[in-house]
């Protein structure tokens, strides 16, 4: 055994030629390579985001270093939180760190909210600037209706800036920035992309842009319009993940030449469903609704299994999965069925979990 397989919901396994590119020597961050390597990433990122009219941007730090971005950055007066998991409610808690006003749309854990909630919330408050939700939940495997409630956000709050975290989304699902009037979304490398962790990426709207230019208390590190504008010379404000960078192109030159993302959406479906089929014939059923069910995550109910020694059991056979998240621990487990993984690698996760669940008496 190498090293552990990674089953959870990121970091994702990370394929040999990506790793390769990881380790290739360094290049000065202001040349005209590291120009190069910039202009050449952006359209495999503007089709992830589904983005031709906005700007892409690049961060080195973890994805959340983009919630407080797009917060310092987007809400001037007041922000309306959907929260519906753990990643939401970080969103909002960041809100609350940055003295940044807002409200709260709660959604029961293992759901998203639907069109209908929101336009009932809408009804009663609409003193808003600025939505900000979470596309696939992490750490509940919901999947969001994006499309439709974009729909509805351009309808009834069309000045206010509509913020996605599509963190375990992008680059498994499609995403369509400009069809759907998005002004900001945003990824971490070590998801679906299936990158080393130490990335973010985000595409963000010339309207957002706009309106950071005239907020005060942006900071100097998560300032858009800075990035924004270092982006028009092919540079970055500091020194960027030069590593990770190098291996964002190989993987997006390995997506292209595979079919590009269609084939790739179509990958994670599969997993999916395969990963649902197996939990309910073993006895675990979706902790998630039926109608938000995640591509890249599946959390499921451990229906009375013994989760931990479950985990160690398959740990000790090379694989890693995850207990469930926070207040899910004893309740749930996950399974992050994303990034560079095919079904052969899963059906071989799949025999390892039955040969442990034979060795723990499991019986369903």
């Amino acid at each position: 055994m190498t090293h552990l397989e990674l089953w959870i919901p990121g970091p994702t396994e990370v394929s040999a030629p990506v790793l390769a590119a990881a380790a290739a020597p360094a290049i000065g961050h202001r040349t005209k390579e590291m120009c190069a390597l910039y202009d050449a990433l952006v359209p495999g990122c503007r089709e992830i985001f589904g983005c031709e009219r906005g700007v892409v941007l690049f961060g080195t730090h973890s994805a959340t270093g983009f919630m407080e971005a797009f917060t310092r950055n987007g809400i001037a007066r007041r922000a309306l939180h959907i929260v519906n998991g753990a990643f939401a409610e970080r969103w909002k808690l960041i809100s609350d760190a940055c003295e940044k006003a807002n409200a709260v749309l709660e959604i029961p854990w293992g759901r998203a909210a639907t069109p209908q909630e929101l336009e009932a919330f809408l009804d009663r408050d609409r003193d808003f600037d600025a939505v900000a939700l979470v596309h696939n939940e992490t750490s509940t495997g919901a999947l969001a209706p994006l499309e439709q409630l974009a729909a509805v956000v351009k309808r009834r709050l069309p000045d206010a800036m509509l913020l996605v975290d599509a963190v375990t989304s992008a680059a498994a699902t499609p995403i369509r920035f400009d069809d759907w009037g998005l002004d900001g979304v945003f990824t971490g490398s070590q998801k679906a992309l299936a990158l080393p962790p130490g990335l973010a990426l985000a595409a963000v709207s010339k309207r957002l842009l706009e309106k950071a230019q005239q907020l005060p208390g942006r900071g100097y590190y998560f300032d858009l319009v800075d990035l924004a504008k270092n982006g028009v010379k092919s540079q970055t404000p500091t020194t960027p993940a030069l590593p990770q960078l190098s291996a964002l192109k190989v993987q997006l030159e390995r997506i292209a030449a595979s079919g590009g993302c269609a084939a790739r959406y179509a990958r994670h479906a599969a997993l999916a469903a395969r990963t649902r089929a197996y939990c309910d014939e073993r006895g675990f059923p979706s902790f998630t609704a039926p109608e938000f069910l995640s591509p890249t995550v599946a959390c499921r109910e451990n229906g009375g299994l013994d989760v931990a020694a479950w985990v160690k059991g398959l740990r000790a056979k090379g694989f890693l999965l995850s207990e469930g998240y926070g207040d899910l621990k004893s309740r749930t487990f996950r399974i992050g069925h994303m990034g560079d993984h095919e079904l052969a690698g899963l059906e071989r996760m799949l025999a390892a979990s039955d040969a442990v669940l034979r060795e723990l008496g499991w019986k369903r």
